[in-house]
């Protein structure tokens, strides 16, 4: 007996069959654009374990961006908190481990260095905080490590124990010298203008001559008798402060 074949529907063919068609072109399509991503993660993994690390280190990413950006004002490519900047890492680290502000750590920080760990004064200061060996350096040692020596070269070289130096000296300045100073933010000036000019000079010709209990005052205080660098370097990283907590939303 003869089969009789059953045409399809005019429909079918009208419609049915090209969808069809570009769902199966359109699956081919994801799977090869899979495909290719997959190979671009396994070079990337590849190259990964091959070189040691996916990122560069702090100082590398250091050269490659921060050199000429400003991470503290790049708030539109970070809207509503503070952008990733060098040695961020550290200086968390050590703001919890000391027990301070991660405003202060990184003002203080991008103030002496512009967040650069490589950099030595004429004085002999090094790293991002600058620490001097046998002075705030030798204190801030023997604080931490109960050992009554200048900190290497090495050591203050090294960006986390060169930021927990410099933490440290921050942290004698603010209770040895100006514990008994009752505002925050003014005791906060006296320290900064201290790591800059020496603790016997603040206390001496600032606190010993002039009523210090607002910001303003302890501003006009340090513009009419401290060298003009402590003065510009008080309010620079004043200002860095200030910046940093809008930024994150977090009380000045």
């Amino acid at each position: 007996m003869k089969q009789k074949v059953v045409a399809a529907h005019p429909l079918i063919e009208q419609y049915i069959t090209p969808l069809f068609i570009a769902f199966i072109a359109a699956c081919m399509l994801g799977l090869a654009v899979s495909a290719w991503r997959f190979g671009g993660m396994q070079s990337l993994f590849n190259a990964q374990t091959s070189h040691g690390q996916l990122l560069p280190d702090a100082d590398a990413l250091h050269a490659a961006y921060y050199s000429n950006a400003d991470p503290i004002h790049d708030a539109d490519r970070f809207p509503g908190h503070v952008p990733q900047y060098a040695y961020a890492k550290e200086v968390r680290k050590v703001a919890v481990e000391l027990d301070m502000e991660e405003r202060l750590l990184y003002a203080v920080a991008r103030t002496e260095s512009s967040l650069r760990s490589d950099v030595r004064s004429d004085r002999g200061a090094m790293g991002l905080m600058q620490v001097v060996a046998g002075a705030g350096g030798r204190e801030a040692y023997k604080r931490l490590y109960k050992k009554s020596r200048n900190p290497t070269e090495k050591e203050l070289a090294d960006p986390y124990t060169n930021l927990k130096l410099g933490g440290a000296y921050l942290k004698i300045l603010r209770h040895r010298y100006f514990g008994q100073v009752e505002d925050r933010t003014v005791q906060t000036m006296l320290v900064l203008a201290a790591y800059n000019w020496g603790p016997s000079n603040v206390r001496r010709k600032i606190v010993g001559k002039f009523p210090v209990q607002t910001r303003e005052q302890v501003l006009k205080a340090l513009q009419q008798d401290a060298p003009t660098e402590t003065y510009q370097y008080v309010r620079k990283v004043m200002r860095y402060m200030d910046e940093f907590a809008k930024l994150s939303g977090r009380p000045a």
